[in-house]
C-alpha cells in the first residue's frame, strides 16, 4: 500500500480511513449504501501510525487531524469529519428509502439520535480510555484502570438492557437494522481490548452476532484492514496469555479501591424500601451527569462504590470550620428533617460522618444522661442542651480529629500522580513545555533552555516507534501494518 500524498478521486465518495472502531463505521455504511443503491466509493487508507493524518493535504479535509472523513466530490467536494456526523451526512443524502435511518418526521429518527450521542459521548470515550491505561500505559496505575473499566462495564449494561427483548438498538417492534447499530459495531467488536468478556453481556453478544451476519458488514470490517480479532472468537496463544495477565491487574484494581459494580448491587437494593431504591437510583443518576459533565473531577467519580468502606480505607474529608458546623447542625440539630432529602443525607454519610467517626457515638450518650437527669425540662432547656452538647462535640473534634491527604492522587496531563510524587510541575523539555509529576512540597522553577553556539551531534536514539492505534507504538525501526500490529519489514506483514 503507498502512502496516500491527496485526494484520488474526482466523483462520488472518497474516504479516509484506517482500522479503528470509529474507522469502521464510515466503512460499513458505505458497503450497505454500495449494496442496496449502487453506491460507488474510492478509499484510502490512513495509516495514524505515521501521521499521514497530521498532513496539510488531509487537514485541509478535517482540521482536527483525525480519521475518518469523507469528501463527496459529486456535492462541490463537501467534506464531513467525525464518524457520527458521516452517518448522518450519508444516510440523509443517499438512503433516500430510509433502509438503514428513519425519516426526519419519525419518532425513531430523536431515538437514533440519542444512541448515537450516546456511544459518541459514553462509551466511545470511555472504552478508549480503558483502552489506554489498561494497555498501553507505561505505568499501571490502579485509579484509572478501574476507573475507566468500571465505566465501560456500566455502559455496556445499559446497551445489554436496551437490547434484552429487541434485535436493535431502535425500531418498532424490535427494532430495524440501522446507524444506530453501525455506530457502536466497531467499539463492541474490540470489548476485549479492555479485558471485559462479552459474555457477561449475552443480549450485547446475540446483536453482535446478528450484526455480523450480514455481507456488508463482514466487508466493511475488511476496510482498509481487518481488525486483529473479534469479540465473538476466543484469543488464543499470546494474545489470551496476555489479557490474562492484564485481567488480574484490572482486578487488583477495582479490588484497592472497592469497586463494586452496579449490577452487583441490585439484589441489595431489592431488599431496601421503595424510597431508599429512588434515592439510590437518584443519587447514582446525579453522580453519573457529574462524570459525563467533567471527568477530570477524579477525587468523587468512585466515591460512590466506596461510602461503606470509608474508615478501612482512611477517606476523610478536611478538617475546616464549615465541615465541623455542617456535621454538628446536620447531626444534632437537622437528623429528623433535612436528612430525609437524599442529596443532603449522601453528603452527611459520603463525607462528613467518616470524618467525625471518633466522637460519633457522643450524641447517643449525651442523650442517654441528658434523659434521665432532667426528664421533664422544657423544649427551651433542650435546646440549650444542644449548643452545649454541640460545644462539647466541637471541642472533642478539635483534639482528636486532623487532616488527612487527598484519598485519591492528583491528576497531571493523560496521567495520575503516585503517592510518592504528588506535584503537578511544568518543566522544559525538548523545546516544549510539557506536565511531569516530582516530589517535594513545591514546584521548581522552569528552567528555560539557554542559546549556545550550534554543534554537530549524534542524534538521540528513538525511544518509539510509529504510532500503530491509540497510544501505541512500535518499537524503533518497526513498521506499523494495521491497528495495533507491527512488524520488521512490510513484508512480514500479515496478509
Amino acid at each position: 500500500m503507498s502512502r496516500p500524498t491527496g485526494l484520488i478521486a474526482s466523483k462520488g465518495i472518497e474516504l479516509l480511513t484506517w482500522s479503528t472502531p470509529n474507522g469502521y463505521k464510515a466503512s460499513i455504511l458505505l458497503e450497505e449504501l454500495k449494496e442496496a443503491y449502487g453506491l460507488q466509493y474510492t478509499s484510502q487508507g490512513i495509516n495514524i501510525g505515521q501521521n499521514i493524518q497530521k498532513e496539510p493535504w488531509f487537514t485541509a479535509v478535517n482540521p482536527n487531524g483525525r480519521i475518518p472523513a469523507i469528501v463527496d466530490h459529486d456535492n462541490g467536494g463537501l467534506a464531513v469529519f467525525e464518524g457520527n456526523a458521516i452517518l448522518s451526512y450519508l444516510t440523509r443524502r443517499y438512503d433516500t428509502e430510509h433502509r438503514f435511518s428513519f425519516a426526519a418526521s419519525d419518532d425513531d429518527y430523536t431515538r437514533a439520535e440519542s444512541w448515537i450521542g450516546w456511544q459518541h459521548g459514553g462509551l466511545g470515550p470511555m472504552q478508549g480510555q480503558a483502552n489506554h491505561f489498561v494497555r498501553f500505559s507505561k505505568e499501571k496505575i490502579p485509579y484509572p484502570i478501574q476507573r475507566y473499566v468500571g465505566e465501560t462495564e456500566r455502559l455496556y449494561g445499559i446497551l445489554d438492557a436496551r437490547l434484552k427483548d429487541r434485535d436493535y438498538v431502535v425500531g418498532p417492534g424490535k427494532g430495524k437494522y440501522s446507524i444506530a447499530d453501525i455506530a457502536l459495531l466497531g467499539w463492541v467488536n474490540g470489548i476485549n481490548f479492555v479485558i471485559i468478556s462479552l459474555d457477561q453481556f449475552p443480549s450485547v453478544k446475540a446483536w453482535l452476532a446478528r450484526c455480523w451476519e450480514r455481507p456488508a458488514v463482514q466487508r466493511g470490517f475488511t476496510i482498509p484492514a481487518p481488525p486483529s480479532g473479534s469479540a465473538l472468537k476466543p484469543q488464543e496463544g499470546e494474545a489470551a496469555e496476555k489479557t490474562k495477565e492484564l485481567k488480574k491487574i484490572v482486578d487488583q484494581a477495582k479490588e484497592q479501591y472497592g469497586y463494586k459494580d452496579d449490577r452487583d448491587d441490585k439484589d441489595d437494593r431489592d431488599d431496601r424500601d421503595d424510597r431508599d431504591d429512588r434515592d439510590d437510583r437518584d443519587d447514582r443518576d446525579d453522580r453519573d451527569d457529574r462524570d459525563d459533565r467533567d471527568d477530570g473531577d477524579d477525587r468523587d467519580n468512585t466515591l460512590f462504590y466506596v461510602a461503606s468502606k470509608q474508615r478501612a480505607l482512611g477517606v476523610r474529608s478536611p478538617t475546616t470550620v464549615p465541615n465541623v458546623v455542617a456535621w454538628l447542625w446536620l447531626n444534632f440539630c437537622g437528623w429528623p428533617t433535612t436528612l430525609r432529602r437524599p442529596a443532603i443525607r449522601q453528603l452527611h454519610l459520603r463525607y462528613l460522618t467518616p470524618h467525625f467517626y471518633p466522637v460519633f457515638h457522643l450524641q447517643p450518650i449525651w442523650s442517654t444522661l441528658h434523659n434521665k437527669t432532667y426528664p421533664s425540662q422544657p423544649k427551651s432547656f433542650n435546646m440549650y442542651g444542644s449548643i452545649i452538647k454541640s460545644t462539647l462535640v466541637a471541642v472533642a473534634l478539635a483534639a482528636t480529629v486532623s487532616a488527612a491527604p487527598p484519598p485519591y492522587p492528583n491528576k497531571c496531563g493523560d496521567t495520575v500522580c503516585p503517592s510518592d510524587k504528588p506535584l503537578c510541575c511544568g518543566v522544559y523539555n525538548a523545546g516544549f513545555l510539557e506536565l511531569e509529576c516530582m516530589a517535594g512540597t513545591t514546584c521548581p522553577p522552569i528552567q528555560y533552555p539557554t542559546k549556545t553556539a550550534t554543534t554537530t551531534s549524534a542524534a538521540p536514539s528513538p525511544t518509539f516507534g510509529p504510532k500503530c492505534g491509540d497510544s501505541f507504538f512500535c518499537k524503533p525501526g518497526q513498521v506499523c501494518c494495521t491497528l495495533y500490529t507491527c512488524a520488521d519489514t512490510p513484508e512480514q506483514c500479515p496478509k
